[in-house]
């Protein structure tokens, strides 16, 4: 009945945390910030429980070599989470647009390394949001934003403007 268990819990945990990937990579995400990180938190500490359950692999010294390469991995993961958390993008302001799509523009940066500002466009279904666009206008590297797709061109204007607009207003 233990290895059941343990299967099950290899099966959900490991379930978990690639949804979880998978949804951010699709661009796929939550309205409210703070349900997006408590599931990706829950998916880092899921990832670090299933690096630990590795080391019940038989034969022993595949467990562990195979869990230490584990836990190696999850801890830069962990560690990267760290500092994008320290370091990482603040002070967002979101406006709509008037076709229902979301307009979300962050800074990031500090004194030590690259600056900018992040621009993110989201088709908002109820509660979901699906990603259409994200650029990064970086101060150190200027011209490295990626070229606006077609369908965006009127849009990302407008969303501009609208940010400016808000910004201006004291919001």
């Amino acid at each position: 009945m233990a290895n059941s268990v343990s299967r099950r819990t290899y099966f959900g945990l490991g379930w978990y945390v690639c949804l979880t990937a998978l949804a951010a990579a699709m661009g796929l995400s939550f309205a409210m910030h703070a349900i997006n990180v408590v599931l990706v938190m829950g998916a880092v500490m899921g990832g670090g429980a299933l690096a630990l359950l590795v080391f019940r692999i038989r034969p022993k010294f595949v467990g562990i070599a195979v869990g230490c390469l584990a836990v190696g991995c999850w801890s830069l993961l962990a560690l990267g989470f760290g500092a994008m958390a320290l370091f990482g993008e603040s002070s967002p302001l979101e406006v709509t647009l008037d076709d229902g799509q979301v307009c979300r523009e962050s800074v990031y940066g500090f004194a030590a390394g690259d600056s900018g500002e992040i621009l993110e466009i989201y088709k908002r279904y109820v509660f979901i949001d699906y990603r259409l666009y994200h650029q990064v206008h970086s101060e150190v590297y200027p011209d490295t934003a990626p070229a606006v797709p077609e369908r965006l061109l009127n849009v990302v204007p407008e969303c501009h403007a609208r940010i400016n607009k808000a910004r201006s207003a004291g919001a």
